[in-house]
């Protein structure tokens, strides 16, 4: 009985496309000329471009990427938590729209109508008090009453 061996359909990156790779996910990078990234790299500018050309290069940066983007985003989200926990509203706020996306939307439609409103009745206090001037009496308090409705 022969030797089992597992053959990858994906051949690794050579060093020099782990170099291109590298040079390429660097922040410091951005904005240098091809030129001067092929020089990083150690590889010629042609070679750069036609690495960067390759399907299986664009998979290998693109999951590359979105792994260091992971590493990075969890201490992240874990120090929100932990302000949310210590009782900041905007933080918990976001916890909330992270975990449970949609769930405070029906409390914007509430904060939108309010201000509606609030801009309708001021505007309408406004053109009250200009009466009352005109008619020479000044205007300065209001009685101010409210309900609260359910659609």
């Amino acid at each position: 009985m022969g030797k089992l061996t597992r053959i990858s359909s994906e051949r690794e990156p050579t060093a020099a496309v782990l170099r291109i790779l590298k040079v390429l996910q660097n922040p410091d990078n951005y904005g240098k000329s091809t030129v001067e990234k092929a020089k990083l790299a150690q590889v010629s500018r042609t070679y750069l471009y036609e690495v960067q050309e390759r399907p299986e290069f664009q998979q290998l940066m693109t999951k590359t990427s979105l792994d260091m983007i992971r590493e990075e985003i969890f201490p992240i989200i874990k120090a929100v938590v932990k302000k949310a926990k210590e009782g900041s509203y905007n933080h918990a706020k976001m916890c909330i729209d992270m975990a449970m996306p949609g769930v405070l939307a029906s409390n914007k439609n509430i904060n939108v109508t309010v201000h509606q409103g609030i801009e309708k009745h001021l505007k309408e206090w406004q053109e009250y008090q200009e009466y009352m001037k005109s008619m020479g009496e000044e205007v300065t308090d209001i009685d101010v009453e409210y309900s609260i409705e359910d659609d």
